[in-house]
């Protein structure tokens, strides 16, 4: 039913949003409701663990960029869309 499927940009995009509404960090139990409104938003089944391991992945990918940003220029720079939400999505994580 699922089989392996890539995440494109604007998947993580809608993940990292439905992550943000529903906040599954509070109730673990919520990871289906984001799976079942990924389906619908984008029209592509998603397993709950496929979809927790993305959101882990693309979050350390994130802050380990975030840290390299900051020692390499000192200053923080413009974030586009995904990694606004990112910033938010693992700022709930903590």
């Amino acid at each position: 039913m699922f089989g392996r499927k890539r995440f494109t940009l604007s998947d993580d995009i809608a993940l990292v949003k439905e992550v943000l509404y529903v906040n599954p960090f509070l109730d673990p139990a919520k990871w289906l409701k984001i799976t079942d409104r990924l389906f619908e938003v984008l029209g592509r089944c998603f397993s709950i663990p496929s979809v927790r391991k993305r959101l882990n992945l693309i979050l350390l990918r994130f802050l380990q960029d975030q840290k390299k940003k900051v020692k390499s220029s000192g200053t923080e720079e413009e974030q586009p869309e995904l990694e606004d939400l990112l910033q938010q999505a693992a700022d709930i994580a903590r």
